[in-house]
């Protein structure tokens, strides 16, 4: 294991915490209480992607994944006592965390190449996960033509909202190839309303019913704002500004923006 890690997840159950090394595109899975190794993944540049359970060295994954090839640096991740998701330039990967498969590579959202993915997050259920996602085009189109998700937003950005019900459990390692397309529920969230701060932090509620999202700072304020889920789809509620440090700070912890959020189902408060 590298001696500096850059990404760090934890589920919110604390159950699984997550280390990951996004240049050498390595990633270490743990469980809690008591600590204990559950897999590894790495993505080798010989080997193609390569995954290892417990303590067992790495292998490749067979079937082979459709990008199991990939040589980009790993950009976003968050963690669930069931999935690890990674998000890369162009592409977010679901990885399996349990039993004799864990570290498998399970399911894909392919996206446009140049899309990135800003943040990722599961709810506190883990039965859903969002992308907030990035495309100087403003689009995101999966390779297929179905177009599950679209994003037609001038600002580039948008957020991806998946189900994990769909995500595979079992039969992972087997001959024929299996490895699904992530289709993203209802969602088409584009984000105009922050220019010129952009979003960086997006949260979900149990069940996805609400998200927040967050923004870089001007001056030390950021902005947040409340999607909710109604019948017509996801309606935004009343933006709010929140002072993060003093602009004047001496230390340079104000141009971090808003590093954490909660979320629960309540009725949203007044700003």
């Amino acid at each position: 294991m590298p001696s500096t890690l850059e990404m760090k997840v934890i589920s919110s159950t604390g159950g699984k915490v997550g280390l990951l090394c996004p240049r050498r595109r390595q990633f270490w899975v743990f469980k809690v209480d008591p600590i204990k190794l559950i897999c590894t993944g790495e993505f080798h540049r010989q080997r193609r992607f390569q995954r290892g359970c417990g303590d067992a060295p790495l292998i490749p994954q067979a079937p082979p994944p459709r990008y199991s090839d990939l040589r980009r640096n790993f950009h976003a991740s968050a963690i669930s006592d069931d999935f690890l998701a990674i998000g890369c330039r162009g592409i977010i990967m679901i990885f399996f965390l349990d039993g004799d498969e864990a570290g498998c590579w399970v399911t894909t959202m392919k996206l446009n190449d140049d899309a990135i993915t800003e943040h990722l997050t599961f709810s506190p259920d883990g039965q859903h996960v969002a992308a907030l996602v990035r495309d100087p085009a403003g689009y995101v189109t999966p390779p297929d033509g179905n177009q599950p998700a679209v994003v037609r937003a001038p600002s580039g950005y948008a957020i991806l909202i998946f189900d994990t019900a769909s995500f595979p459990k079992e039969g992972l390692t087997r001959e024929d190839h299996f490895e699904p397309f992530m289709a993203a529920i209802d969602v088409s969230i584009p984000l105009n309303s922050f220019s010129p701060r952009q979003p960086t932090l997006i949260l979900l509620s149990p069940y996805a019913k609400k998200i927040a999202v967050s923004t870089t700072l001007v001056d030390n304020l950021a902005l947040l704002q409340l999607y909710r889920k109604t019948g017509e789809g996801w309606q935004g509620g009343q933006i709010c500004s929140g002072s993060v440090f003093p602009h004047d700070d001496p230390t340079t912890w104000h141009g971090r923006g808003i590093t954490g959020m909660e979320l629960y189902n309540l009725k949203p408060v007044g700003c």
